[in-house]
């Protein structure tokens, strides 16, 4: 493209010491988040942010659209080298193909990329999707986190957005083995004081969620176990606090 390239070091606040226009910037959520507390000055200096490798929060995206910003989410994984779709986040809730990129589901109602700039043309993937057509789809979830509790399928992404307004530290929704249920509902929050009131919480969730979405017991952890880049294990901190701890 022949642009100008800017360099900063690797930095939670990579904004820092910016003192010229960018066009474009790519950026990870805690980076963002961590320049709209600390460097929000230099926000207008950006005119377009691609946010890639980590789950997208609701206080961020509220924060994104509050403050105007043309910021993008993009969807890619390591077997497709690169990015395949966008979001605009606070303007569109489905991510939009790139060029030469389509989109199907198979019989799980799972995404299954086509491309045409690879050798491997079709890539099938373990995230819920709804597909209005080959450009667009909206994304639900992962199948491997998908709870069975007697007989309701319920997915845990889609209804830890709805707790993000009432947890201030970081959490995660899964399911533990139940005799009567299959598979039970639970909250694990990570913290090592119960920081929250307890009864005010699950008045809360009474509120927030229908009868069957809502968790059969809530664990605190002093810490949750994490994957190579730094996202929360979801699989280790079970095994870890929960099953054996």
């Amino acid at each position: 493209l022949k642009a100008k390239l800017t360099i900063v070091d690797p930095s939670s606040t990579p904004l820092e010491k910016l003192c010229c226009a960018i066009d474009f910037v790519a950026m990870t959520p805690m980076q963002l988040q961590m320049s709209i507390e600390k460097t929000q000055d230099q926000l207008a200096l950006i005119k377009t942010w691609l946010i890639g490798g980590a789950p997208l929060t609701k206080q961020l995206e509220d924060n994104i659209v509050r403050l105007g910003l043309e910021a993008y989410l993009s969807y890619g994984m390591t077997e497709t080298l690169t990015h395949v779709a966008v979001r605009r986040i606070g303007m569109d809730s489905f991510f939009r193909a790139l060029k030469g990129i389509r989109f199907t589901t198979d019989e799980r109602e799972c995404l299954i990329v086509h491309t045409q700039h690879l050798h491997q043309k079709l890539f099938k993937t373990n995230d819920l999707v709804y597909c209005p057509d080959d450009q667009r789809f909206l994304w639900r979830g992962r199948i491997d986190r998908v709870i069975n509790s007697g007989g309701i399928k319920l997915i845990p992404e889609l209804l830890e957005k709805q707790l993000e307004c009432l947890i201030p530290c970081r959490f995660f929704l899964a399911g533990m083995p139940d005799d009567l249920l299959g598979e039970k509902l639970i909250l694990v929050i990570e913290s090592k004081t119960e920081v929250l009131d307890l009864d005010v919480l699950r008045e809360d969730l009474v509120r927030y969620l229908e009868p069957y979405d809502r968790p059969r017991k809530i664990f605190f952890v002093d810490a949750f176990e994490q994957t190579a880049t730094g996202k929360p294990d979801r699989r280790a901190t079970l095994d870890k606090w929960i099953y054996h701890g």
